[in-house]
């Protein structure tokens, strides 16, 4: 999502193979296990005009789900390594990097709430200054709209 943004796109459709991820980032009712990375997906989320989520079996896409656990690995090894002998240094494994972030380094669930709650006033807020500026962009038209612009709006 970070490198979407940074080229410039606006719009996102995103294919997730965790369908538990999926229905928490639509409803934006994150449960505790994963409140920290629902967090970071919806701040991200909120810098683009728009953003839809939909579940992808990961039976059907094995490619994507390499890259994304060789992704992951290369993450996990670049930021941390434990000496498990005189020369060779092995990376501390994916549960062993998540267990450490969320439990030693992570905030209270309280601290996480209160973000939360903000970060969804700010989300609401959003939304109401894009819907102003579709209206402001309405009122200003003279002409008709053309069917493109219909589905725009309406949809």
């Amino acid at each position: 999502m970070a490198h979407c943004r940074a080229q410039g796109i606006l719009q996102l459709h995103c294919q997730m193979d965790s369908q538990q991820l999926v229905k928490v980032l639509i409803s934006k009712s994150p449960t505790p296990e994963i409140y920290g990375v629902v967090s970071d997906i919806l701040l991200l989320a909120s810098s683009f005009l728009s953003i839809s989520y939909e579940w992808f079996p990961r039976s059907k896409n094995k490619v994507a789900d390499a890259l994304a656990k060789q992704a992951l690995y290369n993450a996990v090894s670049q930021s941390s390594s434990i000496d498990v002998g005189e020369h060779e240094m092995r990376p501390e494994g994916i549960k062993a990097a998540k267990a450490s972030r969320n439990n030693g380094k992570g905030k209270a669930f309280e601290e996480y709430k209160s973000m939360w709650e903000m970060k969804m006033g700010d989300l609401a807020m959003k939304e109401r200054l894009s819907k102003l500026a579709i209206l402001d962009t309405l009122l200003a038209k003279k002409e008709p709209l053309s069917e493109s612009e219909k589905k725009n709006y309406n949809g």
